[in-house]
């Protein structure tokens, strides 16, 4: 939600084109494994005009069956690019398990191959996520040189909202709602008296009156108008 008539890019791009520049976020891609490659052009400009900080890439298992993700990684590491990789494993590409379309287990075995450091951790630990993403992004600005980090995890509901993931083995899908990483933190919380259960209870219900207002002021907010149908076009 935002001031800006229409939130973030007018309204214009959907919720799968978000370029926030005051955010950090550059830009989005639609296309699956898309944003590889444009990420990593982004970290080459962020390197040839000595830029600080570095590039995180976010993508699942299903971009990494991509070509663009073999083509990225090694030009990446070639060229020593600061890039994080990060690969949100949830075992699922659309309606294909991810064992039908790879073979091994972890994503992260992949960087061996092109002399890219990297680590698998437990998707579901919050605290767990938060270390290994710290440890990888210090060790980018540091070397200047790409990582690819792994995050081993399982979506819990489907590709899109209709979808009753009716193809999903139920067992599966069961131990791995037992691991959700929101009610595994805020167990973890409670247990150490940093967040009581009333408190969480008071949290959830602003952060529900928190999505319903972002709702609503996208619901009332007008469509663009025909007059900025040219605008805003870079290529």
């Amino acid at each position: 939600m935002t001031g800006r008539r229409g939130g973030y890019c007018k309204g214009k791009s959907g919720s799968l084109h978000i370029s926030v520049r005051e955010l950090g976020v550059v830009l989005t891609s639609t296309i699956v494994g898309g944003e590889m490659s444009l990420a990593t052009g982004v970290a080459l400009s962020q390197k040839m005009l000595g830029r600080p900080g570095i590039v995180a890439c976010f993508f699942g298992d299903g971009a990494a069956c991509e070509g663009v993700f073999h083509e990225s990684l090694n030009l990446a590491a070639v060229w020593e690019l600061p890039i994080l990789y990060v690969c949100e494993n949830n075992q699922w590409q659309a309606f294909v398990h991810r064992r039908e379309t790879m073979t091994g287990e972890h994503i992260a075995d992949r960087g061996a191959a092109y002399g890219i450091d990297s680590a698998t951790v437990d998707g579901n630990d919050v605290l767990a996520v938060q270390h290994a993403a710290l440890e990888a992004s210090a060790q980018v600005c540091g070397s200047g040189r790409p990582f690819l980090l792994e995050t081993w995890t399982c979506r819990s509901r489907g590709h899109f909202e209709p979808d009753d993931q009716a193809y999903v083995d139920p067992t599966e899908h069961s131990a791995w709602l037992a691991r959700d990483p929101i009610a595994r933190s805020r167990q973890r919380l409670a247990d150490n008296g940093r967040l009581p259960h009333a408190d969480a209870a008071a949290l959830d219900q602003r952060l529900r009156q928190r999505i319903a207002t972002a709702l609503a002021f996208a619901e009332a907010s007008p469509f663009p108008t025909l007059d900025e149908l040219s605008t805003d076009v870079y290529a």
